[in-house]
């Protein structure tokens, strides 16, 4: 089962594919095709309101030295903006559903599909080195 605003931190959601999901509809029906090609819970983060916006923690203050540094040098970066964008979506009622997916596996353009059939936007790729709007 998957928890709203649970899991690890992530300084960087280096190979997910992450979008801004409109309903809890919209979210049951994208996670059902996640499991149906196999992605395990763990691969999921699903964040939702003010507490998916702390999780993010845009400022790195909650996650130490570590994390306010990361989140800095985030900033001299499109991955700063990029996140902060999913979290103007958090804060109009959006889910923002990240899957760890390796951009060359068998389901990854499935997912995608997936994600635009059930109306997410801003469905990205976050690379190793580059972020990729997916259409």
């Amino acid at each position: 089962m998957i928890e709203l605003n649970h899991g690890a931190f992530h300084y960087s959601f280096r190979h997910h594919l992450i979008g801004a999901v409109p309903d809890v509809e919209a979210l049951q029906r994208l996670l059902e095709v996640a499991r149906a090609f196999g992605v395990p819970d763990e691969n999921v983060t699903v964040l939702f309101g003010e507490a998916g916006e702390r999780w993010l923690d845009m400022d790195g203050e909650r996650h130490g030295v570590v994390g306010r540094f990361v989140r800095l040098t985030q900033g001299m970066t499109d991955e700063h903006a990029e996140l902060r964008r999913y979290c103007e979506y958090l804060a109009t009622s959006y889910f923002v559903v990240a899957i760890q997916v390796p951009r060359t596996s068998l389901p990854f353009d499935d997912l995608v599909g997936a994600f635009r059939t059930v109306g997410a936007r801003d469905v990205q790729y976050f690379g190793p080195w580059v972020i990729e709007q997916e259409r």
